[in-house]
């Protein structure tokens, strides 16, 4: 023990800066293709000059090369944060968070069509009683996707969003939850004890929250790539009907619609089904550590004075 009385710790530190390259600036970049598509050339617009007054064409490519990492940057941002609402608000008003299967996991492995009863719960009590607007606007985003919802639904092809931890599990969080924080609830009741998880693991097991981290860059880049793929079958139903029916950039006819639309609702589907996986693999992640590590068996160790 070095002098002072504290015991030096190793700590992994994570490289947050993954999240900025892969989450904001790759899908900045990645989102270009389609500002290009649907609102440069869709739109009939023009994009404001890059290029500054600088005699020196050095200096004008290097100003320009700059400006558009930043613009990207922000885009990705934009597109992050449009995401978090539009995608992930939706799929937890819809379907549920990854924790509340979790801590309901004893219930998921005994009843039969447990899944659909989750979902309907979900949807009533989001849209049941006086829903806020943003919730409607939620909900209209996702008008075009909603027939493949329905399809999901009716053939049980959200059981995969269902976690395949045991009930042992969730006791042993319950009783740590209650030893380590006097947590006064039933974690079967809420999704609120995810939260003490999370930062737990977080602040005190550097070796599971580098494995969350990958889950989180790798759910975060799906979740804004799915926002953006929407967008995509929006604008490609938009300049359907916008052109008369006919098919966009095809004044032949709308033949090419349907394979362009097969490709985009595919991409989009595969998208919001890793978005649903990994976020539930965080979820486990985290869960699982919490409730088998030993950094959390010492009692009070964690225990707020």
């Amino acid at each position: 023990m070095p002098d002072g009385g504290f015991q030096a710790i190793d700590k992994v530190k994570v490289p947050f800066a993954n999240y900025d390259i892969v989450v904001y600036f790759g899908v900045g970049i990645a989102s270009l293709p389609f500002v290009n598509r649907y609102v440069l050339d869709g739109g009939k617009s023009k994009f404001p000059s890059l290029f500054t007054a600088f005699d020196d064409p050095i200096i004008n490519t290097t100003i320009s090369i700059v400006a558009l990492i930043f613009a990207t940057y922000i885009l990705g941002h934009g597109i992050a944060i449009l995401a978090g609402s539009f995608i992930e608000q939706f799929v937890f008003q819809t379907v549920g968070q990854p924790s509340r299967f979790i801590a309901d996991v004893a219930k998921a492995h005994s009843e039969p069509g447990h899944m659909r009863r989750m979902i309907k719960q979900s949807l009533k009590k989001s849209y049941r009683n006086h829903p806020k607007f943003i919730d409607l606007a939620r909900l209209a985003f996702h008008i075009p996707a909603i027939p493949i919802y329905l399809m999901m639904y009716w053939i049980g092809f959200y059981d995969f969003y269902e976690s395949k931890i045991s009930s042992y599990i969730i006791l042993r969080v319950q009783s740590r939850l209650e030893r380590c924080f006097d947590y006064p609830s039933q974690i079967f009741s809420d999704t609120r004890w995810f939260k003490i998880v999370e930062y737990s693991c977080a602040n005190d097991h550097p070796v599971a929250l580098s494995r969350m981290y990958n889950y989180l860059v790798i759910y975060g880049l799906f979740r804004s790539t799915s926002f953006l793929l929407l967008c995509c079958v929006w604008c490609e139903w938009f300049y359907f009907f916008d052109r008369g029916g006919l098919g966009f950039f095809d004044p032949r006819g709308s033949g090419y619609l349907s394979i362009r639309l097969a490709i985009v609702y595919s991409s989009y589907l595969i998208s919001l089904i890793g978005y649903m996986k990994f976020s539930r693999r965080y979820t486990e992640e985290a869960t699982l550590a919490f409730a088998l590590s030993k950094v959390f068996d010492i009692s009070g160790s964690t225990k707020a004075a």
